[in-house]
């Protein structure tokens, strides 16, 4: 994985670094703070590295086994054009609960934290068809980049 483009690698394999890290969190304060904000322990490569490197060489196997398969399959769905009307669906859906939501809030402050979920689902909305190109290539770059090179490895014999 050192090899790898950092910024591919790291947007390829963000779940399975917060999955592998699981950083701990702070209680928020004021409610508009955002989950990068409220993060105690970093979960970058780094991290996912240092936690990797602690694992005993038995365990190796099995982990790049199920690492490899679970961040494929999160790339591949995310990547997955033909789910591509229902995701869209969806996200109008949402965007016309939330405006209804709106409309009938009364409290001036939930309906500004509604407004800047509408505005995350638009913006979502919008950009899906470039999401998925965008993972597409990440999916294809990891398999030619990584998997390929793992398939070539020989497997290692325990005693």
């Amino acid at each position: 994985m050192d090899s790898l483009d950092p910024q591919k690698r790291d947007e390829a394999f963000s779940m399975a670094y917060f999955d592998i890290v699981q950083p701990r969190f702070k209680a928020p304060i004021t409610g508009d703070e955002k989950l990068a904000d409220l993060k105690i322990d970093a979960d970058d490569y780094e991290a996912f590295r240092k936690k990797c490197l602690y694992m005993s060489s038995e365990a190796s196997p099995t982990f790049v086994h199920k690492l490899m398969s679970s961040a494929l399959a999160w790339l591949f769905h995310a990547a997955d054009k033909t789910s591509l009307a229902n995701m869209q669906d969806t996200q109008r859906f949402l965007i016309e609960r939330i405006e209804t939501d709106i409309a009938e809030e009364e409290d001036k402050e939930f309906r500004n934290r509604l407004s800047k979920m509408l505005e995350l689902t638009q913006r979502m909305l919008m950009e899906l068809p470039e999401r998925m190109e965008r993972y597409y290539g990440l999916y294809t770059y990891i398999c030619d980049e990584l998997v390929r090179k793992l398939l070539a490895e020989k497997p290692s014999l325990r005693s």
